[in-house]
């Protein structure tokens, strides 16, 4: 949550990841395993919100979120971009998420690498952006198919998104520039951390996920 204050304060939208627990409870983190935030060394899937309330986040007396506390928090005073993991040993997240998103009276957008996850997304609330993450995936453990459609955006044919956020380290590239201009998509790029990073982004002329570095 003080991460989440330092943007407000500076007037910044907050960009952060969505995931369901065993328990159905949404929360907001990153990883899939507990070892890097909070020294536990184990997954997250098959736990529940009783096995982590108690925890705290790098060594601070922050605690893992839910969506819902994260919203109550947020109220609205800066945008929100929601990126929803996707991960087969849980309910539908997006079953579970629409009611609390549907309910948020502050400006957001959503986003995912999973195309069936953005198209749910997409067909469940018609009046928000929703999003296709995409870039070349090298060092994320999927096949070589998955690979190939994300860094080509095939990924669009079962998504049908209102926006793309590719990969900085992808880009430029010649194919996801035409792909869209045809389709006439506003293009984000993850993650810009560094100077150089930053002047990459603003000579292509799009908008960023930035961390580390101040814009």
């Amino acid at each position: 949550m003080a991460a989440f204050d330092a943007a407000i304060a500076a007037g910044h939208p907050i960009e952060l990841d969505v995931q369901q627990l065993a328990d159905g409870t949404l929360i907001v983190f990153h990883d899939p395993y507990l070892k890097r935030a909070t020294g536990r060394r184990k997954l997250l899937a098959g736990t529940s919100w009783t096995d982590l309330h108690e925890l705290r986040l790098f060594g601070t007396q922050h605690k893992i979120p839910t969506l819902a506390e994260v919203f109550e928090h947020v109220d609205g005073r800066v945008p929100l971009l929601i990126e929803f993991k996707h991960r087969p040993d849980v309910p539908d997240i997006v079953r579970a998420a629409l009611p609390l998103l549907d309910s948020y009276a502050g400006q957001y957008a959503v986003q995912s690498f999973d195309p069936h996850t953005v198209f749910l997304l997409r067909r469940g609330l018609p009046h928000i952006a929703a999003g296709q993450i995409g870039g070349p995936l090298g060092e994320v453990r999927i096949s070589a198919w998955s690979k190939f459609a994300s860094r080509n955006l095939l990924t669009l044919v079962a998504s049908r998104a209102d926006f793309i956020n590719y990969d900085l380290r992808g880009l430029p590239h010649l194919w996801v520039s035409a792909v869209t201009r045809l389709l006439r998509l506003p293009t984000l790029c993850w993650t810009v951390r560094t100077r150089e990073d930053l002047a990459k982004a603003r000579t292509l002329g799009v908008n960023f996920v930035f961390e580390s570095v101040a814009p």
